[in-house]
């Protein structure tokens, strides 16, 4: 996450924490209404598209996206443990406003309203756009990732070779019916040109 956006983020929600406070103390507001004003709330008081809630929320699947491109891990996480993991990192990053923690976790949806946001067309270009961007990805993180991809294909694995292949320009259309064939077939015309 841009640090400078985050702690920007911090400082303007600290500011107007009596806002969000007056929503969160609000006895006549059943637990879903509350939650749905907070968040309303939220994207008031912030300064781009997305709450620092969907801000975090972003982070944690760009991280995720990138341990599996790195087999790090085999799947993303279901949604549930997304949730829990953005509880966590909330905590962590307001401790020092226990306050506003408090409000920003009451304030994070339900499964079903996070699925709707990884469903959202919007949603998917943001994330897919801070996945390229130069600031997460630097030349050096690049070249890394391509290197673990190819290491990967190297050790068998058709996906990454695949993959690999494709990022290099290398995998040719091919008329053959066997898709397992093709891509060992292109694996060594491209370890033949090197």
């Amino acid at each position: 996450m841009n640090d400078i956006f985050f702690e920007n983020s911090k400082i303007n929600l600290v500011e107007n924490i009596e806002t969000l406070k007056e929503v969160f103390h609000d006895e006549s507001l059943n637990p879903r209404n509350k939650n749905l004003k907070l968040r309303s709330k939220l994207h008031k008081l912030s300064e781009t598209k997305w709450t620092i809630i969907e801000e975090t929320f972003m982070e944690i699947e760009i991280d995720y996206r990138t341990q599996v491109i790195t087999e790090q891990i085999d799947k993303i996480p279901p949604v549930t443990k997304r949730i829990e993991r953005l509880e966590e990192v909330l905590k962590e990053e307001f401790k020092e406003h226990s306050d506003l923690c408090e409000i920003l976790v009451s304030a994070i949806p339900d499964p079903e309203n996070v699925r709707r946001w990884l469903k959202k067309p919007e949603w998917k270009e943001e994330v897919d756009k801070r996945m390229r961007n130069d600031e997460l990805f630097s030349i050096d993180k690049r070249h890394r990732m391509i290197d673990a991809i190819y290491q990967q294909g190297l050790r068998g694995s058709a996906k990454h070779a695949q993959m690999y292949l494709t990022m290099s320009g290398d995998l040719g259309k091919s008329n053959e019916k066997d898709p397992v064939e093709r891509t060992f077939e292109s694996i060594q015309k491209a370890l033949a040109k090197k």
